[in-house]
């Protein structure tokens, strides 16, 4: 990978419009003359203000524009002054080599992305996904933004994690964890019009960054299952989203009387994939695709799910749930038979292990035959928020207790035994009443045909002979 040369005081700044336009000259202006307020140089490209229809110009004149910038030496960064549509109709006439001789800072968002992958993809140069000359620039440009871009593209001190968010906006999380990798990404639209073109991006251990604009949610159900099927997420190290601006259902002229949020679609299609693949059969004892761990001390666990029937310590099939008191609770979900889930104790309970098995066959002195061929699964966690099961008013206090106990309760799983541990102590099954009916309760919503209210009810009608205190839910 090449990283341009850092933009330096009085550098030279070539503008060029590759997509769509007219360029508004008025707000060309303001955005020329705020580079040059800050000490920039600035070189127009000759065919910035043309115009063909809804491009910034006939293909030939925006790549002569692009092509002159790649090989003037000195042009120290190309900035682009909009977007829109129309930079991919210029990648077969590009100069990919001129800009590998000469590699510099390309600076823009929306449908630049087409040139920034492109450009990653044939040069291995470093861009910048950023503001536009008659956009930001030229208008309202927010201070902490300009800070941020101009410490990303001068340098001039070493780089910083970029810390919290402007303005209070916190990041929602869809699938928790750490990751890292380089950062590849851009407009969601656009990156999946290059898919099957020899300038489709490489993802394999990349942060895919995605934003869009205008879209209605069952576009982005579409772009998203693209590169679902397209393999492209397979190997992802992490997923980052942007700002998906009016994308939610429209209220009039929408496509569907009824449609799922945007949110909703970008938690749907988002999963993660795992994949084991092997020349010839082997056995072995620790072979687990994915492996996680609670500290039981701090964090007591509790797994929830179905037994498989395989005969094996702790064998569970998916879906199941991974509940930490205080923290939540994680869905796994998948719909291939290849994968089965082995959760744990680790004796005093100092841990709680889960692990995610593909293409294994449990064999009985307790290791694992690892299949040939290659065993791929998709996989969905889910953070699930831990729900509060409310009391109808009146309830005796000890139901009450024990209904809160029942949403509460944190407990370790073995179902090799059928029975509960808490505290190191084991309690069988069916004489654990609150135990058995926090499992109820949230086993209820993954597994078909469990009615948890019912077998909540069950329990504790059993145990206090007061029917009916829990409310339905």
């Amino acid at each position: 990978m090449i990283k341009p040369p850092r933009l330096r005081p009085n550098a030279l700044i070539g503008l060029v419009a590759p997509a769509s336009g007219p360029a508004d000259a008025d707000q060309l202006q303001r955005g020329r003359e705020m580079l040059e307020r800050l000490g920039f140089r600035v070189r127009l490209g000759l065919h910035l203000l043309d115009s063909h229809g809804y491009l910034a110009g006939r293909d030939e004149v925006r790549a002569e524009d692009l092509n002159e910038m790649f090989a003037d030496e000195a042009v120290e960064a190309i900035f682009c002054i909009r977007g829109g549509y129309g930079a991919s109709r210029l990648l077969p006439r590009l100069d990919f080599a001129a800009l590998q001789a000469h590699p510099k800072i390309l600076l823009g968002y929306s449908d630049i992305t087409v040139l920034e992958l492109a450009i990653l993809r044939k040069v291995g140069l470093v861009t910048f996904y950023g503001p536009m000359v008659t956009t930001e620039m030229a208008g309202t440009f927010r201070p902490e933004d300009q800070e941020r871009m101009w410490a990303a593209l001068t340098q001039l001190t070493p780089p910083q994690p970029l810390g919290a968010v402007a303005d209070g906006e916190s990041p929602n999380v869809i699938r928790s964890g750490n990751a890292s990798g380089p950062l590849v990404g851009g407009c969601l639209s656009v990156l999946v019009s290059l898919l099957g073109t020899p300038y489709e991006p490489e993802l394999d251990g990349a942060i895919l960054f995605l934003e869009d604009l205008d879209e209605e949610p069952y576009r982005l159900d579409r772009y998203l299952t693209q590169l679902r099927l397209s393999g492209k997420l397979n190997r992802v190290a992490g997923v980052a989203l942007g700002q998906f601006v009016n994308c939610e259902p429209r209220k009039e002229r929408s496509s569907f009387a009824v449609s799922l949020s945007c949110r909703e679609v970008l938690e749907d299609r988002l999963l993660l994939t795992a994949e084991r693949m092997g020349e010839r059969p082997l056995r072995a004892w620790d072979s687990s695709a994915w492996h996680i761990a609670f500290d039981s001390r701090v964090t007591p666990t509790a797994v929830l799910g179905r037994i498989t029937r395989q005969g094996e310590t702790g064998l569970m099939q998916l879906p199941l749930l991974l509940h930490a008191p205080g923290l939540g609770t994680l869905k796994v979900n998948t719909e291939s038979d290849a994968c089965v889930w082995r959760s744990d104790s680790i004796h005093p309970i100092y841990a709680t292990t889960s692990e995610l098995k593909i293409g294994e066959v449990p064999q009985p002195e307790g290791d694992y035959l690892l299949l040939s061929g290659s065993h791929r699964a998709e996989v969905e966690m889910v953070v699930e928020t831990p729900r509060v099961i409310p009391v109808r008013e009146g309830a005796p206090p000890e139901v009450a207790q024990a209904l809160r106990r029942c949403a509460l309760t944190s407990l370790t799983y073995r179902p090799d035994t059928a029975t509960f541990s808490n505290s190191s102590n084991a309690v069988h099954a069916p004489l654990c009443m609150d135990n058995w009916s926090a499992i109820a309760t949230r086993m209820g919503k993954i597994l078909p045909g469990l009615r948890a209210t019912d077998l909540l009810r069950d329990s504790l009608e059993r145990c206090v002979g007061a029917p009916g205190w829990a409310t339905s839910f």
